[in-house]
């Protein structure tokens, strides 16, 4: 890749790689922002796609599928999603997660910014995410997390959850008290 256009090119590249395709699937496609060192999916099945962690202004070959929804698995300062103007301009669905990690003045500041974005896009945004294997990382205890998830409700009054593994839960049955 050149460097025609400088760092801003750079970081908005994508490779498109086609994956291999597990039966229940028609198409599964990455996309790897190597500017970002970050990725994002595309599923798609009898004739519906799903797009997973999509970057900003970014528009992928759906081959004909429709885009029925765009999922966030995580938000953070080096990253600005795609999804929720994609959820405006195709009128779907949209789950946005925020990045929880163990400094509390960063969390405090990106779920503000979760949450702004997440209300101006009221009218697509159906469910978020607050973090992604924090208590897994050891990161935040359990009591933490619960507050980060009241907090988010309470400002968005729409169905909030955590992504944890399935022994997280069964160790910490009260966080399961505390999403949708």
């Amino acid at each position: 890749y050149s460097l025609k256009g400088g760092i801003f090119a750079w970081m908005r590249g994508i490779v498109e790689r086609e994956l291999w395709t597990p039966p229940m699937l028609d198409r599964f496609m990455q996309y790897d922002r190597f500017g970002l060192g970050s990725l994002a999916y595309l599923l798609v099945s009898d004739g519906e796609a799903l797009l997973v962690d999509p970057p900003r202004d970014f528009e992928p070959d759906l081959g004909g599928a429709k885009l029925i929804g765009v999922a966030d698995t995580h938000c953070h300062a080096d990253f600005i999603s795609g999804s929720p103007a994609l959820a405006s301009k195709y009128g779907i669905n949209v789950a946005l997660g925020v990045w929880i990690e163990s400094d509390q003045d960063t969390n405090a500041r990106d779920i503000e910014r979760f949450i702004r974005i997440a209300d101006k896009q009221r009218r697509n945004v159906v469910r978020v995410l607050v973090g992604n294997e924090v208590i897994l990382r050891g990161d935040l205890p359990v009591e933490q997390m619960i507050e980060y998830l009241a907090h988010v409700r309470a400002e968005l009054e729409i169905p909030v959850s955590t992504a944890e593994p399935w022994h997280i839960w069964l160790r910490y049955p009260q966080l399961a008290e505390h999403v949708d």
